[in-house]
């Protein structure tokens, strides 16, 4: 997938990125960015608060979960953090979650998961910009969703595959 990543994404190649799963419709970027790896979330289909096309409908679930918005992307300890994306109708396009590390998970549609190192990776033609950074406190690890539990089982393998593979430029 890198050269189809790297084409619909401009940016992600001089950013630096892993690619994290293989493909599945099980979940899309907002399930994942809220944590949630067991269905897809979608007005329609499945969506736990006002359903729109918007970036309101967005950020409302986000609140919903406990999100408040905020400044910017900067790794701010005792928080996990989301960038929520639209387009210039500002319609809502994908919701990325930055990880413990500062790296940033996304799920590109019924594709795979990456790691990149900023919010400004996916921003473009697909997923037009970052209209939005929303943080919550950090759960004690007792209660980490499973979408945490899922990144924390693979992210031995998926370091070591970051420092060889994919560093971005200096």
């Amino acid at each position: 997938m890198s050269a189809e990543l790297e084409g619909a994404f401009p940016n992600v190649a001089a950013d630096g990125y892993t690619v994290a799963s293989p493909k599945t419709q099980a979940y899309n970027c907002v399930a994942w960015a809220a944590g949630d790896a067991s269905r897809w979330w979608e007005p329609g289909i499945y969506w736990p608060g006002p359903t729109g096309d918007d970036l309101a409908a967005l950020t409302g679930i986000f609140a919903a979960l406990g999100y408040v918005p905020c400044a910017g992307d900067e790794l701010e300890a005792g928080h996990e953090k989301v960038a929520l994306y639209a387009d210039d109708q500002g319609n809502w396009t994908h919701a990325a979650r930055q990880l413990s590390d500062g790296w940033w998970t996304s799920k590109l549609g019924p594709d795979e998961d990456i790691l990149h190192r900023t919010p400004q990776a996916l921003v473009g033609e697909l997923y037009g910009q970052v209209q939005e950074f929303m943080k919550r406190t950090t759960q004690p690890s007792s209660e980490q969703s499973v979408g945490d539990e899922i990144i924390g089982h693979g992210l031995a393998v998926i370091e070591a595959e970051r420092q060889r593979d994919h560093v971005a430029p200096e």
